[in-house]
């Protein structure tokens, strides 16, 4: 009801916030993997929920070695509503 509104002695527009329209999530982060889990063993898993674009496998610069995570990326959104429906998944002994 307020026609003006000031902030720090500046005229402010306050809105409503509306939620974006967001592109299809592709991409799922998969934390707590052993590093020691081959790229085929995670593809492998994962492959069963769908077509996989890429999997992203960081590596400890300062170590070189693997880190205990990974980003997959699947070629269509269907296959991550499929892997998030369960929240915990073992692959080569890690949860």
């Amino acid at each position: 009801d307020q026609k003006e509104h000031r902030l720090d002695g500046r005229v402010i527009d306050p809105k409503k916030a509306m939620a974006m329209k967001k592109d299809p999530v592709k991409k799922i982060f998969v934390g707590g993997l052993n590093p020691e889990a081959t790229e085929e063993k995670i593809r492998e898993y994962f492959r069963e929920f769908g077509e996989i674009e890429a999997i992203e496998l960081p590596m400890d610069p300062k170590l070189n070695k693997r880190r205990g995570f990974v980003f997959i990326t699947f070629k269509e959104e269907e296959p991550v509503k499929k892997v998030l429906e369960k929240k915990f998944h073992t692959i080569s002994g890690s949860k």
